[in-house]
């Protein structure tokens, strides 16, 4: 190596910390979903509900769905919500 000749890493610390960064104000969706059967059984449930009842429940599903900050909607309340759209959509 010559006089005043750096050798440069092929990364730098800055480039890794950005890398392996993590953001704890983000929340990680959950695990927990519908199963097929639970699916088919909400949306019989839905179908047999009164008008002032599917409001309800779409109303409280859609609540569930909204975003706050960066956090992210639960997969359940989202597997909610559609079934209950749809049959709010057919009354």
């Amino acid at each position: 190596m010559g006089v005043g000749v750096s050798v440069q890493p092929p990364f730098s610390f800055g480039e890794q910390r950005a890398k392996y960064a993590t953001l704890p104000f983000v929340e990680k969706p959950d695990k927990i979903v519908l199963s097929k059967e639970e699916l088919v059984h909400l949306q019989q449930k839905l179908q047999m509900m009164s008008v002032t009842g599917l409001s309800d429940f779409y109303r409280a599903a859609y609540h569930r769905c909204r975003r706050e900050g960066y956090s992210v909607p639960p997969a359940r309340a989202l597997l909610e919500l559609i079934p209950a759209w749809k049959a709010k959509r057919k009354s």
